[in-house]
């Protein structure tokens, strides 16, 4: 089901999601989209650092068919910057210069808008005549244009390095930046494949995939601060090198559901809906838990997914079996620790239905992108620091964690460092933005009984039919072939058939059978495991393993 999106309450926004901020193709959409805002964010910084800001919405003068005006568009921006500040950090060992400008944005239509976004535009000359343009273009791939040094010479060469971001603050004491809470919350990753935005004459209009939410819902006659905020990186000893100027185009859309701007999170209930659902109202959310004591994943808690996507599950606390230590005992930490350690569980939530198939994981993302997870602690920590583990789990480990007693959200991060992968853990604060989305889950078969490794025992020249009961993964269906890897075995029937899809997406799938395995009339005696592998179209989907006994 396709999650609706309007530009400034009219254009559709329907599901996609790319690895990087690339932005997307944007053709011309029919009759009213033509009259909705594009606008121009207007910065200058002194080599000083002090900086200046304005915003105008452009509106071609000579081509009145494609004209951009205010008919019929909600939004209207205040002209001058409410307040505009730099300031200069220091990120991954360079110099970035930080600015962030405030603007009042006004709803000036008659209905509510639901989380409005504001999002840049690449703006690309079609033929290459500036003649037919009815505005300038954006330097190539950026939503930038007019870039400038402080001579007035033109610096377009460094648009590519200028990146929006969420408005940052910065710590005086080490000179680290953060996000600034109280910012407007930049999101990225957002769906945007069928933005239907129509873009001015002569230039084709590609939508960013990231964007400032201005307001959750903005009221007829309302008015909200929205701060714009970008990067760009410096060298300290050439400060008349760095651009002086340049411009920020962008547009606006409403998500007339959170689904794809997110909403607030409580680490301890999952709840929101979940972008690009397809599933119909077959399945549920699942939260399982590792058990130790058992060795497998069991259920803790469960909820019923609406047809829309629509979820509410609130997590079960693991009992304190099901808990293990945060750090292992071979771990040494350098850094700030205000306990010894705390025992924890993850909550692993997945898309299954009753018999227990499973569509795919829950994937939960911050505005940043980043995966989040829900962690559960029996105590608080603090933890900032390194460990090195030289057990399990062996490697480095960077924890940024401030854990409360119960659910906590969390996102981790992993890099290649030589021949070391280093974790990155960090706490997110309660009422994080979160957006919920299906993971990507190979199709697959797996065998729910007989469990992995149980007892097989035939005859030479015998056979014996064994129940299974098989659980699909993904949105595997049709016909799946199964061998074995030990020579005299034969196992009918060789292709199992699973259920199909249905019309409303993915259906319950299940399939209980029965395999006959048949052993040759000459085979010896034969104590060991074997494989069953299943195929679909020739491609592994799946194996179990069984204890075979075969007597002469």
């Amino acid at each position: 089901m396709n999650k609706a999106w309007s530009l400034a309450g009219l254009l559709a926004l329907l599901s996609a999601c790319s690895p990087t901020p690339l932005p997307v193709p944007v053709s011309p959409g029919p009759g009213p989209a033509a009259t909705r805002g594009l606008y121009e964010l207007q910065v200058q910084v002194s080599p000083e650092g002090v900086g200046q800001a304005s915003l105008r919405r452009v509106v071609p003068g000579a081509l009145q068919a494609q004209r951009l005006t205010a008919a019929g568009d909600p939004l209207q921006l205040g002209a001058q910057a409410i307040t505009t500040q730099t300031f200069t950090t220091t990120k991954d060992g360079a110099a970035v210069r930080h600015i962030s400008t405030t603007f009042a944005a006004t709803n000036v239509s008659g209905a509510s808008l639901q989380n409005l976004t504001l999002l840049p535009v690449v703006l690309t000359d079609t033929d290459g005549d500036p003649g037919n343009n009815a505005t300038a273009p954006t330097v190539a791939g950026t939503p930038f244009r007019g870039v400038r040094l402080f001579d007035g010479s033109d610096a377009s060469a460094q648009a590519a390095a200028i990146r929006p971001v969420q408005g940052q603050q910065v710590d005086v004491r080490t000179g680290e930046s953060s996000d600034n809470v109280a910012a407007t919350p930049f999101i990225r990753f957002l769906n945007v494949t069928n933005l239907g935005a129509a873009a001015p004459a002569g230039l084709s209009m590609t939508v960013q995939n990231q964007g400032w939410l201005a307001a959750e819902t903005l009221g007829p006659g309302a008015t909200v601060p929205v701060t714009f905020a970008v990067d760009l990186p410096i060298d300290r000893s050439n400060p008349r090198g760095q651009p002086f100027s340049f411009s920020l185009m962008f547009t606006a859309a409403e998500d007339v559901t959170p689904s794809e701007v997110g909403r607030p999170a409580d680490p301890a209930v999952v709840s929101g809906t979940v972008s690009g659902w397809a599933g119909g109202s077959t399945f549920t959310l699942t939260q399982q838990v590792l058990d130790p004591q058992v060795g497998d994943w069991v259920p803790l808690a469960s909820a019923p997914v609406s047809a829309a996507g629509g979820v509410h599950l609130p997590l079960q606390a693991p009992a304190a079996a099901q808990l293990a230590p945060l750090l292992g005992p071979d771990c040494t930490v350098q850094g700030e620790q205000s306990a010894a350690n705390v025992n924890v569980s993850t909550a692993f939530l997945r898309f299954q239905t009753a018999q227990g198939d499973v569509l795919a994981p829950l994937h939960e993302q911050a505005p940043d992108g980043s995966a989040v997870r829900r962690l559960y602690a029996d105590a608080p920590l603090r933890l900032k620091g390194t460990a090195t583990c030289s057990g399990f789990p062996e490697g480095s480990y960077r924890y940024d964690l401030s854990l409360q007693r119960g659910w906590n959200l969390i996102t981790e991060r992993a890099a290649s460092v030589g021949d070391d992968i280093i974790i990155t853990s960090r706490s997110l604060p309660a009422g994080t933005r979160t957006r919920l989305r299906l993971a990507q889950q190979a199709p697959g078969v797996q065998v729910k009984t007989p469990v992995y490794g149980a007892d097989l025992t035939l005859r030479a020249g015998g056979s014996v039919a064994v129940p299974f009961d098989f659980l699909q993964r993904g949105t595997l269906s049709g016909s799946v072939t199964v061998d074995t890897n030990v020579p005299g075995i034969t196992v009918t029937p060789g292709t199992l058939t699973f259920p199909a899809l249905t019309a409303q997406g993915v259906g319950a799938q299940a399939l209980s059978t029965t395999l006959t395995f048949s052993a040759a009339a000459g085979m010896a005696t034969y104590q060991d495991g074997m494989r069953l592998t299943f195929r679909q179209g020739g491609q592994f989907v799946g194996y179990t393993v069984l204890s075979l006994n075969v007597t002469p």
